[in-house]
């Protein structure tokens, strides 16, 4: 039997502070690294290699190997790669006792050649390619939508590519960046048991370069300096956290900041005591290589702990709340669904019957054209939501259990879940098996009496802090229409120099409350920073969103989908401008669209408005920890020109 994966966590301290110079400015801190486990290799004829997994014998009740030759990508390999060995970081990390990654044993390839063990050295390098046969990596260019690309609403199909409605992509020099094929080594422990190494990922120093990376989890009230080093080579990257409520400018989560090399610098997650605990995630977001960085596998699952305050105080139901697992779902180029990056079998979960667990599941979709994916839990299980994207359920749990849940790309959902026998959970029209559920009859267990029911029978209230009060009889000051496709949002391509702006050309009124309406999300979804959204209508497709809730992606309803009058149903949202603000990026979360122009941001404005410090940022730059003036430079946010903006009574017409 194939245990779950346990990932490595990130191990903060404030002896880590002390021992690299902060020593109270952060209360706690860590060293995250980029890593290049392997690079991309290209092909002429991609048909030909990307092939799918055959996942067949996997699905439903049964169980099987999945075949080593096509890899946790569903591709074909080229030729034998070296592996060198890079500078270590200076300062290294202890992982966390409480979850280990397996020992590695040996590093395979998805040929079946025998391979010899790498040294201990080795095993924790980035891997370079010396063959003459390696082409390098074209930086994505931009080009004008072409003129038969318009907006339209349409159904998501499964087995069709849509391009902005079009049964075809458009043929644009950056849709030539799919022709290449990814290459997958793997770490095997000590039952053969393997996992991905990563093309691109993130790593605690000194430990191999799996995907997904290590969970990183942070405390409310608390500050925290996360210290992001480059991979030792000249590839750019920044970290993005996804879906917290935290500044996205200065030396917090800005998507222009970056590092390479041996360059380190400080991200400041400073999380306000009221910021609601949940499960994030984190990722490579440097524009124009966040698709070959997510996809090669830069990824990974960060939680804010609950704390105190969250709506209970029920001993069984915050005993519930801590007896978590954790599930990584992802969906490759061809549709196929794995998890936790393995690569031979499918995780097992062997859970107590009749013990009720908090499931974190985060899942990562980096299909060009498919926006996620139905996840259905075996009906031996009694499932119900808990969270969505981070975000508590105005009641919690949900009323009534479920065995389907649509995710989108980015999306996360914490479910409550009990099981009586063993099944499989599944994802993806094809029903694709992620992980396998066994039960066991346990003669005592520390949480037998868990539930996330107050007094073992009824729903509780959240604690619902400002920025995720119900705005759904707020009176709106603002209304926005929000158009996307593949490569622009409202006509506009994403140029750091041109902000989206508001009615009358204008930046947007810090603490207002904002109502916008969604088009182009059924195939494209959408993910607005630092800003969790409330759906507030029919048209935020009902198999991935449930209305009144709160999201940080969101995907809309298919174009047959029909409001209670019979008329087409609209994706409106609302969200209320407070706490942090400045520039908010917005984007198609199909990271080769966001690659490809997909992409804008707002500006946050008023004489209220808090304005997040840019230093410090960084540690070292060149090798230096003095002479840091030349790394991670700040960038002059451009604005509508008028600060503030008028209020809109009006709903903006299509």
């Amino acid at each position: 039997v194939l245990a779950e994966r346990l990932y490595d966590e990130l191990e903060w301290s404030s002896a880590n502070c002390k021992e690299l110079g902060y020593e109270g400015v952060f209360d706690k801190c860590a060293i995250i690294e980029f890593c290049e486990g392997l690079e991309h290799g290209r092909t002429a004829d991609r048909h030909a290699l990307r092939k799918r997994r055959d996942r067949r014998h996997l699905r439903g009740k049964g169980g099987g190997e999945v075949d080593r030759n096509l890899g946790l990508f569903g591709g074909g390999h080229s030729k034998e790669k070296t592996q060198t060995t890079p500078e270590t970081v200076e300062d290294k990390q202890e992982s966390s006792s409480k979850e280990k990654p397996p020992t590695t044993k040996s590093t395979k390839k998805t040929t079946n050649k025998d391979k010899t063990p790498p040294t201990k050295e080795s095993a924790t390098a980035s891997t370079s390619t010396t063959s003459e046969e390696q082409e390098t990596d074209s930086v994505m260019t931009y080009s004008p939508p072409p003129d038969d690309l318009s907006y339209a609403d349409v159904p998501l199909e499964d087995e069709i590519d849509i391009y902005g409605g079009s049964d075809s992509a458009p043929k644009s020099a950056a849709n030539q960046d799919d022709e290449f094929q990814k290459e997958v080594e793997f770490a095997e422990d000590e039952e053969g048991y393997e996992y991905a190494i990563a093309d691109y990922g993130w790593r605690i120093p000194g430990k191999e370069c799996l995907t997904p990376g290590p969970t990183i989890r942070l405390d409310r009230g608390q500050s925290h300096g996360l210290f992001v080093k480059g991979s030792g080579t000249q590839e750019k990257t920044n970290l993005h956290s996804h879906g917290l409520h935290i500044a996205g400018s200065g030396n917090a989560d800005d998507t222009l900041r970056e590092t390479s090399g041996d360059d380190i610098i400080i991200y400041n997650l400073t999380i306000p005591d009221y910021h609601m605990g949940g499960t994030f995630w984190y990722h490579s977001h440097h524009h124009g290589s966040v698709n070959k960085q997510v996809s090669g596998g830069a990824y990974g699952m960060m939680i804010v702990n609950d704390g105190d305050n969250i709506g209970t105080d029920d001993d069984n139901v915050l005993s519930f709340l801590q007896n978590e697992r954790k599930l990584i779902i992802h969906g490759t180029k061809d549709s196929d669904f794995s998890a936790n990056g393995v690569t031979t079998g499918v995780d097992t979960y062997e859970l107590n019957s009749n013990e009720w667990y908090r499931l974190r599941i985060l899942m990562v979709t980096i299909d060009d054209h498919h926006i996620g994916g139905i996840i259905e839990f075996p009906e031996s299980c009694t499932v119900h939501s808990v969270a969505h994207d981070g975000i508590f359920r105005f009641q919690v749990p949900s009323p009534e259990p479920r065995q389907r849940f649509g995710m989108t790309t980015a999306s996360r959902l914490d479910v409550a879940i009990k099981c009586t026998g063993n099944g499989v959970i599944t994802v993806g029209s094809r029903a694709d098996t992620v992980a396998k559920i066994t039960t066991k009859m346990a003669s005592s267990s520390a949480n037998k009496d868990a539930t996330p029911f107050e007094n073992g029978e009824t729903s509780w209230s959240s604690t619902r802090p400002p920025y995720l009060q119900d705005l759904s009889e707020k009176n709106v000051d603002h209304f926005w229409l929000m158009k996307m496709d593949s490569t622009a949002i409202n006509g506009q391509q994403y140029s750091h120099g041109q902000p989206l702006c508001g009615e009358n050309d204008m930046d947007f009124l810090y603490g207002s409350v904002q109502e916008w309406s969604l088009r182009g999300v059924a195939s494209h979804p959408f993910h607005l920073h630092t800003y969790p959204m409330q759906i507030i209508s029919e048209g935020c497709s009902d198999d991935h969103h449930d209305k009144g809730e709160y999201y940080d992606t969101i995907m809309g309803a298919s174009y047959m989908q029909l409001d209670k009058l019979g008329r087409k149903a609209k994706c409106k949202i609302r969200t209320v401008l407070r706490d942090v603000a400045g520039k908010a990026v917005l984007h198609c979360h199909i990271t080769k669209h966001e690659d490809m122009g997909a992409m804008g941001y707002i500006n946050v404005v008023g004489e209220d408005a808090p304005v997040q410090p840019a230093e410090p940022r960084v540690h070292t730059c060149n090798g230096s920890t003095k002479d840091t003036a030349e790394c991670d430079l700040v960038q002059t946010v451009e604005t509508c020109g008028m600060e503030g903006i008028s209020v809109s009574q009006d709903e903006p017409s299509d």
